[in-house]
């Protein structure tokens, strides 16, 4: 299996791609976990099974070539490393 590439376009600025997923995470605790949108999402947080990826794609197509990339890159699931969809 091939390594997984952060992002085709990655974002220079370490300092904003922090802020990015922090904000990201705070989301996904207080509107996703804290809501209880989703019951498999507190599990996953807590485990650090999520990957976040910043792109600094611009436009649609970009952003969609990232999303392919990715999706091409990732690990088969299996019985131990299957991660639910909410």
């Amino acid at each position: 299996m091939s390594e997984l590439p952060e992002v085709l376009m990655p974002l220079a600025d370490a300092v904003a791609k922090a802020e990015i997923v922090a904000a990201t995470q705070r989301w996904l605790e207080r509107a996703v976990i804290g809501l209880n949108l989703c019951p498999f999402a507190k599990s996953v947080h807590v485990k650090k099974q999520i990957r976040y990826a910043v792109s600094a794609a611009s436009d649609a197509d970009a952003l969609l070539a990232e999303l392919d990339t990715s999706s091409r890159y990732s690990p088969t699931p299996t019985r131990s490393n299957s991660i639910p969809h909410c």
